[in-house]
């Protein structure tokens, strides 16, 4: 007997559950339209879920994105804010390009204290 609907009665419960889901008209048997609209709303919900992993992976990489225009500025700041820089030979220059002239750290101690 080919009816276009399936009794899920003599299912075991878990089955139960899931066709009395589907089941929109109470009747204790699913037919062809609802287990149509049951196929549709699962469809559905894997596009959403795609839709939504595309969405996350577009804000991680704004994220990441944001995230070193602030380290790369954070650098900039700091390297226009110095107001000394040294050379590579050891020479002290001021911004202006002048060298810098500090006052000597050895001194001597007499022998009255």
């Amino acid at each position: 007997m080919n009816s276009g609907e399936m009794s899920y009665a003599h299912l075991p419960d878990c089955i139960k559950e899931v066709m009395a889901e589907w089941d929109i008209d109470r009747s204790g048997s699913v037919n062809v339209l609802e287990l149509s609209a049951a196929a549709k709303a699962h469809k559905k919900v894997k596009e959403e879920g795609r839709m939504m992993k595309r969405i996350i992976c577009g804000l991680f990489a704004v994220i990441l994105i944001l995230l070193t225009g602030m380290l790369v500025m954070s650098y900039l700041a700091v390297e226009m804010a110095k107001e000394m820089r040294g050379n590579p030979d050891g020479v002290m220059q001021t911004s202006d390009g002048q060298t810098v002239k500090v006052a000597s750290s050895a001194f001597d101690v007499n022998p009255d204290g």
